[in-house]
């Protein structure tokens, strides 16, 4: 029993010194986490944040349950950037304390907000604030700070036209706090976004929005624009009736709105009430007066309504119409489409006096309008006054023309040339007297090409052929990339038996317009020929061979010498940077001298546009190997070229020449196009059109005091040794050549060459020399072409007669 009694006390005392041990070892645990978290707050209010973090981890290790170390952590987690980790850490400490933290969890989401709303990323501030207050509800200055935020997001994507997303963030303001302001705003907002759907064409959805904004507001211009803007969706949709009742419910609401009353009329007028359309119109003045911007718009509008009623015109509505568009132009008396249709109506009737008299009226207000002048011009004609109708048509052809007035101009000098062939003589001889002396004002000015065609239709009508050709052959010179000339000088050649030069032209006009092949009169045209000349037995071998191929027969019909072979390198150059400006005729220059050397019998023609440095070295050197082989070898280069210490160069397109030692290395020497020709058995000819005002020059930087550049004036000398060597230029040394003197001409330089090329029987040399005659004369001698080499005594000629 003693021996019992004494093992309990054993057992006794051990528990209590085990207790005891256990609580020192507690108590100097809670000691350490308390030293940690002190040490830690040393170095947080010394700034020393990361030391801080360190200690406070200490704490927490030794008491896992230290809330007020997670705290302090966070603390230094936050002021370090760590936003995460503290908001983590003022989680647990939350949990710990049974919520009494929660202040910190809020804090640190409306401070990371704020962070995030100066890096401008508006989106994750937000919901770090929705966080905030859906752990603490009611903070109005949070409240305060989302609801701005809601509304100025709303504002953004209003001006972007982002409706629908605008009023996701309106109803998200809506949700803090309510207000009329904002309920008008939500309502605004709903009719804007209608609107937009109604311009995407989803009027279905965009009534349903208009309905919203109706419904929603109390504000009378809303309500009457809601109701504007379904109308106009509603008949969109072809539902009328209701179109008209929701536009007369917005003009009760807003009477004084004039878009509403011309709404009004478009839905009448697009369901088929023409006179209603008309009469809501005059309801605006009755409303607003007659002050001259409301009358521009009554006029407008009535102009609508009767333009439609035109197209349904019978004789029953002359009345109507006529009165009707009077009274546009006596509304406004500048509404130049209503003098049109005014016109169209009288001559519907065939009253040709009222339709002159109108389109007079016009004319008057706008002497300038093509499309007046040639709808006069049509009048005339039906009066039998042809020759104030090509009056009309050749002032016409000097303004600005689109498609459609292109189309009516050519179709009425159709009917005037008809007239003309039936017989008209008096008005044929009086029409070419005036425009030979230029008695039509301002019309003839110069040799211009609608002079030449039009005064050639009037020689061939009157059965004067050769002058006929000239005046056609004139309208070639000025320009060669139309065509009607040579449509109408073959016309000609056959009317005299000049199958074979008819049919030369037929070909080159199909050059120009491939399309001429699907065209049944056209072929009608060359066929006649054809036909004449297989029955006269006259039609060259050569020509027979190429019958499939029609296009080729101007080649064919002036080919050289059957035991020469000529090639020819076609270089236009207009594509330069835009810090110097593109030029605009070398790349249609070159088309066009392109055209006539395959015409004259060229083997090969290389035609290349707006080349780079590598492109025109690459082409040049595949060209020498085509001369190698030819008795003629033709270079023809348009574009910027300059002089540089005695030297020509030509330029490529990609050139930057930023100063004078680049030359040599971004342009290419004449030298080297010469050597590329070099092989030709005969004649070796280079033609320069590249003495223009040089704007590179400008630019340039000197490096070298001593190189010299042209300054923009030209090119230089050329000395050629070899005999059969020509360098022609389009102006000699220390001039410019001009660029072109029509928008949509060539060169004087081009035109003269296309001219004088095209002349069978003409020495090179010779051929030349009119070259310089001809641009002489159309520069008033501001520009003389000139060439350098000789060519001994054989004859060269471009085209054979």
């Amino acid at each position: 029993m003693l021996i019992r009694i004494r093992s309990m006390a054993l057992v006794a005392a051990f528990i209590l010194h085990y207790t005891a041990i256990q609580s020192w070892a507690l108590s100097k645990e809670q000691d350490s986490a308390e030293n940690y978290s002190r040490d830690g707050n040393i170095a947080f209010f010394s700034s020393r944040f990361e030391e801080a973090i360190r200690l406070y981890s200490y704490a927490i290790k030794s008491k896992p349950t230290f809330a007020a170390a997670y705290v302090n952590r966070g603390d230094a987690y936050a002021a370090v950037g760590r936003y995460d980790a503290a908001l983590e850490d003022y989680k647990t400490a939350n949990k710990l304390s049974k919520n009494e933290y929660y202040t910190k969890i809020t804090d640190m989401y409306i401070a990371r907000a704020n962070e995030l709303l100066k890096a401008k990323q508006d989106v994750l501030a937000v919901s770090l604030y929705e966080k905030a207050l859906s752990i603490k509800p009611g903070q109005n200055d949070v409240i305060d700070k989302v609801y701005s935020l809601y509304m100025e997001k709303a504002g953004q994507a209003s001006d972007n036209k982002e409706y629908k997303s605008a009023l996701i963030w309106l109803n998200r303001a809506a949700s803090l706090r309510k207000s009329e302001a904002l309920t008008e705003r939500l309502a605004y907002t709903e009719l804007l976004y209608a609107e937009y759907l109604a311009l995407s064409k989803s009027f279905d959805d965009s009534i349903e929005q208009f309905n919203h904004s109706i419904n929603g507001s109390s504000s009378r211009p809303i309500i009457a624009r809601a109701l504007y803007g379904r109308s106009m969706a509603l008949k969109n949709l072809r539902r009328y009736d209701e179109a008209l009742t929701s536009i007369d419910n917005g003009i009760s609401q807003n009477k004084y709105n004039i878009e509403y009353y011309i709404g009004k009329s478009d839905i009448l007028r697009q369901s088929g009430k023409y006179i209603e359309a008309a009469d809501a119109c005059r309801a605006i003045s009755a409303m607003f007066g007659t002050y001259s911007s409301v009358n521009k718009q009554i006029a407008t509008c009535l102009y609508a309504a009767y333009n439609e009623l035109s197209i349904f015109y019978d004789s029953r509505n002359y009345s109507i119409l006529a009165g009707g568009l009077e009274d546009v132009t006596k509304i406004d008396k500048t509404m130049i489409p209503a003098y049109l249709l005014l016109t169209d109506v009288h001559l519907e009737q065939n009253n040709l006096s009222d339709a002159l008299k109108v389109i007079n009226s016009a004319i008057a207000i706008s002497p300038n309008d093509a499309s007046l002048l040639l709808k006069r011009a049509r009048i005339y004609i039906k009066l039998g006054d042809f020759k104030s109708a090509s009056i009309d048509v050749e002032s016409a052809s000097r303004l600005k023309l689109d498609m459609s007035a292109s189309q009516n101009l050519e179709a009425l000098r159709i009917d005037i040339g008809t007239n003309f062939y039936h017989g008209n003589n008096q008005v044929a001889n009086s029409h070419a007297k005036a425009a030979d002396s230029n008695q039509i004002e301002g019309t003839y000015a110069g040799a211009s090409y609608n002079k030449s065609m039009l005064l050639g239709a009037t020689l061939a009508a009157q059965g004067d052929f050769p002058q006929a050709i000239e005046k056609f052959t004139a309208a070639l010179a000025i320009n060669s990339s139309l065509e009607d000339a040579y449509m109408s000088r073959a016309k000609v050649y056959q009317r005299i038996g000049e199958h074979i030069k008819a049919l030369g032209d037929f070909a080159r006009a199909l050059i120009i317009k491939p399309s001429l092949e699907d065209d049944i009169q056209f072929l009608k045209l060359r066929s006649a020929s054809w036909s004449a000349l297989q029955a006269a037995g006259a039609v060259p071998r050569q020509v027979d061979a190429k019958l499939s191929s029609l296009s080729d027969l101007g080649s064919v019909i002036h080919s050289p010498k059957q035991d020469e072979t000529r090639v020819a390198l076609v270089i236009g150059n207009s594509a330069y940077p835009d810090s110097v400006g593109s030029l605009d005729n070398p790349s249609r220059d070159a088309t066009a001298i392109a055209r006539m050397l395959r015409e004259t019998g060229f083997k090969t023609v290389q035609l290349r546009t707006d080349l780079g440095i590598d492109a025109m070295r690459r082409t040049l050197n595949d060209f020498a190997a085509e001369a190698d082989q030819a008795d003629w070898a033709v270079v023809y280069y348009a574009g910027h070229g300059l002089e540089m210490n005695g030297t020509n160069y030509l330029i490529p397109t990609d050139a930057a020449l930023k100063t004078d030692r680049a030359v040599q290395f971004e342009a290419i020497p004449l030298d080297l196009v010469l050597t590329s020709i070099g092989g030709a058995r005969k004649l070796r000819l280079v033609i320069l059109d590249a003495c223009r005002d040089n704007p590179f020059l400008q630019r340039m930087t000197r490096t070298v005091a001593t190189r010299s550049a042209s300054g923009g004036h030209g090119l230089a000398k050329v000395d050629l040794a070899d005999s059969g060597t020509m360098v022609a230029f389009a102006a000699k040394h220390g001039q410019q050549a001009m660029d072109g003197l029509t928008p949509q001409g060539n060169s004087p330089f081009a035109s003269a060459l296309i001219r004088n090329m095209s002349k069978p029987g003409v020495d090179i040399r010779r051929m030349f020399g009119m070259v310089r005659d001809d641009v002489l004369k159309a520069t008033s001698r501001q520009q003389e072409p000139y060439t350098y080499g000789s060519l001994g005594g054989d004859e060269y000629l471009f085209k054979t007669p």
